[in-house]
């Protein structure tokens, strides 16, 4: 799971600056590694992950990608934010509350632009 947190972070990033494209990438990127979360271990120390991810993070997965596509800055905000809220519902009902996901606050990583190429 912590590549997903850091294909959150870095999508959060490419959203707020704009770089639709880099978004796309990185929700892509996302469902990919949550898709082989729940293809490889549907069951994790008794959690039914395969079954958790399919209820709480489907509806919000493609909300975000349509407001990706409309590259509009407040509904990407507003769909994000269903994002984390489901991926904390999920933690939650699977025991794990105290992984709790949040907007991030700074860069990830300080050798990517996160801003469109045109406005480099």
């Amino acid at each position: 799971m912590g590549a997903i947190q850091t294909r959150h972070s870095k999508l959060w990033f490419a959203g707020i600056n704009g770089n639709w494209p880099l978004a796309a990438y990185e929700l892509d990127e996302l469902k990919e590694g949550l898709d082989d979360a729940a293809e490889y271990n549907p069951e994790f120390k008794n959690i039914q992950v395969k079954s958790l991810l399919s209820q709480f993070v489907a509806k919000p997965l493609s909300d975000l990608d349509a407001s990706i596509k409309s590259k509009s800055p407040d509904a990407f905000k507003k769909s994000f934010d269903l994002l984390s809220a489901a991926c904390n519902g999920c933690h939650a009902a699977a025991g794990r509350a105290f992984i709790s996901i949040k907007r991030p606050t700074t860069v990830p990583v300080t050798n990517q632009r996160f801003l469109p190429p045109a406005d480099r």
